[in-house]
């Protein structure tokens, strides 16, 4: 999971502080498997899924959040405060889909069914956690008390989301830990 930090200047004007939610932007990537019996589209899984950003290696699915982050500041006084934030999170999903094949048992197509239904409700845990971790930056920064120079304070805010981030990445690990990679959630094939 990555980040991109867009600061912004000082601005001598206020702007109203928007307790809005994060901008979210969904994207759902397909990857087609085949095959006649369960042990070829398991192959096929294996063979085409998509590669995990940290542990290198094929998965079934994977969900990539990116979490953005901009503010405008206002003078209080003597010192710079946060005037309005904007947070967004990108959410790409890839997964996979089961291409058509009349020599495919129709329990082993419901089986694929059901798998491809768990392993999507897995992913969405994964992106459910960078929106939550977009609100939290969100709600972190907003609420920032003023800092000496506006410099000072576009430092803090970026080392206050980096370290949100951070936090949410560990949380995807310990997700992915926790269920077995899905596994404990129905996501398993054959």
């Amino acid at each position: 999971m990555k980040r991109l930090v867009l600061a912004a200047s000082c601005l001598a004007f206020a702007l109203p502080t928007a307790a809005a939610e994060p901008i979210v932007k969904r994207n759902t990537v397909h990857y087609e498997v085949d095959g006649a019996t369960a042990q070829a589209i398991r192959a096929e899984l294996s063979r085409l899924g998509p590669i995990g950003r940290i542990e290198k290696r094929r998965f079934d699915a994977h969900t990539l959040w990116n979490v953005k982050w901009t503010y405008r500041f206002r003078n209080v006084g003597q010192d710079c405060a946060i005037a309005r934030v904007t947070v967004s999170v990108d959410i790409t999903m890839t997964v996979p889909r089961l291409k058509p094949n009349r020599s495919r048992p129709d329990d082993v197509t419901r089986a694929f069914e059901e798998f491809a239904k768990a392993l999507l409700a897995h992913e969405e845990g994964h992106a459910e956690n960078g929106i939550e971790a977009a609100r939290r930056i969100e709600a972190a920064i907003r609420d920032m008390q003023p800092k000496p120079t506006c410099d000072a304070l576009r430092r803090a805010a970026n080392e206050l989301g980096d370290g949100l981030i951070k936090e949410a990445n560990r949380k995807d690990l310990d997700y992915d830990a926790s269920t077995q990679h899905g596994r404990s959630q129905g996501a398993r094939f054959p």
